[in-house]
């Protein structure tokens, strides 16, 4: 299901742990994305404030700065165009409450892992299309 992307669809990568980090950043880089990887929440505001991003994809559990604070600091305290970054989190969601307060802090979408790459590659092109008005190949 490689994605022959016309335009560079650039996607920042919020994870702490390796295995996860290498393994989404792989898939994404096989379909097409170019890919930004941060550690925890604060380097990936860091990152956001000097590269741009078409899509975060971040975890919520991590050591320094949640995925929820991150994502409550871009909504915000960002201006245009990153405080309305398309931002789905992929993340171990024990409950439905655990989905919807991230949802109540500006979270687009929610994708629990572990789930399939497609479940993931299609999200991230249904928010791309939403925020930008592309048309992504499925």
């Amino acid at each position: 299901m490689a994605a022959q992307n016309k335009v560079a669809i650039r996607i920042l990568l919020v994870e702490d742990h390796p295995v996860n980090k290498m393994l989404v950043k792989n898939i994404l880089k096989r379909n097409g994305y170019h890919v930004g990887t941060a550690e925890h929440g604060l380097s990936a505001l860091e990152i956001l404030q000097k590269e741009a991003f078409d899509l975060i994809v971040t975890d919520i559990k991590m050591p320094v700065m949640t995925g929820l604070e991150m994502v409550s600091y871009i909504r915000n305290r960002f201006q245009y165009p990153i405080k309305n970054i398309p931002i789905i989190a992929y993340s171990a969601f024990e409950t439905e409450y655990d989905m919807l307060r991230a949802r109540e802090c500006g979270i687009n979408e929610c994708i629990s892992k572990p789930s399939y790459p497609e479940e993931l590659l299609n999200m991230i092109n249904k928010e791309i299309e939403k925020a930008h008005g592309l048309k992504m190949n499925h």
